[in-house]
């Protein structure tokens, strides 16, 4: 595609990604809108809401979830985030419990789990990632 193609190309697609930036913030400008004009909360200034002293993260046993909390006085508010990513979790284990984005070693390859499960490498919850190679040649020395 040359420059004049892409030139007419983005000319083309402009107003529909401005339609779709539109839609997406528009929710977020109500809410502006609307908390802007709203009465102040009750309390001292500066009280009405948590500090970094009242904020609390972690990240949980799994080591996909972050854990943040957030206390102040009475009220605790815990929210978690789990985030998708690749852990390798060593050779599989018979019975053990295995969630979407572990890997394992298994029969000298390198597998991916695909949901969470318990079967082993080779079933249909499982992606072979890297294939176990050939055996070498004894090296000979003399």
């Amino acid at each position: 595609m040359n420059h004049g193609e892409m030139a007419v190309l983005m000319k083309g697609i402009a107003p529909v990604l401005r339609e779709m930036v539109v839609n997406a913030v528009q929710p977020v400008a109500d809410r502006l809108r609307q908390l802007e004009v709203r009465e102040p909360l009750e309390g001292p200034p500066g009280k009405d809401g948590f500090s970094l002293e009242d904020f609390d993260c972690q990240v949980l046993e799994d080591d996909r979830t972050i854990q943040f909390s957030f206390k102040s006085g009475e009220h605790e508010h815990i929210a978690t985030m789990k985030w998708p990513t690749v852990i390798y979790r060593s050779v599989f284990k018979e019975g053990e419990q295995y969630e979407t984005g572990d890997m394992v070693t298994w029969g000298g390859s390198l597998w991916h789990c695909d949901k969470a499960t318990t079967s082993k490498p080779g079933t249909e919850d499982w992606t072979l990632a890297c294939k176990r190679g050939r055996d070498g040649k004894d090296a000979k020395v003399g």
